[in-house]
């Protein structure tokens, strides 16, 4: 699966085999292109999938930031998957952590919940390894969950 980039990149001028940073890509641009993905391979939560709004007005996704899930099984209210992009703030000299997006299911058939939560996972580890990790972004399904607790 191809991974979602947070960055844009250019062709090099000067060097057609090099690319050149261009900036951030938005949030929006990046939920949106997780949100048709997980749509046609049949993985977009059956409740809802929300963009938080201070991601919205095309602010963009900070240079560096990492993106991890977590999972709250709400019993029978569903199981909600959020998503955090976390940054280091070079000028307040400390760690930042937002809410990204939310997303709720009811699907509880044979597992499907944990399907959902891994198949999401793996998109969200594709999502923001750096390059020196590349190999792990083929990780397995049944490890995306293990990914994201360490």
């Amino acid at each position: 699966m191809k991974i979602i980039e947070l960055e844009k990149w250019t062709p090099s001028a000067d060097d057609s085999r090099k690319r050149e940073y261009a900036g951030q890509r938005t949030a929006q641009e990046v939920f949106e292109e997780l949100k048709h993905r997980l749509e046609i391979q049949g993985y977009l939560p059956d409740e809802y999938f929300l963009l938080d709004s201070l991601w919205e007005d095309g602010r963009e996704i900070p240079k560096d930031a990492n993106v991890f899930c977590t999972a709250d099984y709400g019993g029978s209210e569903g199981v909600y998957l959020d998503a955090y992009p976390k940054w280091y703030d070079k000028g307040h000299e400390k760690s930042v952590t937002q809410k990204f997006f939310t997303g709720k299911t009811l699907q509880f058939q044979h597992h499907a919940d944990s399907m959902f939560i891994h198949r999401v996972g793996v998109e969200q580890i594709k999502l923001h390894l750096p390059d020196d990790m590349r190999p792990l972004r083929h990780i397995r399904a049944e490890y995306a969950m293990a990914m994201h607790w360490q």
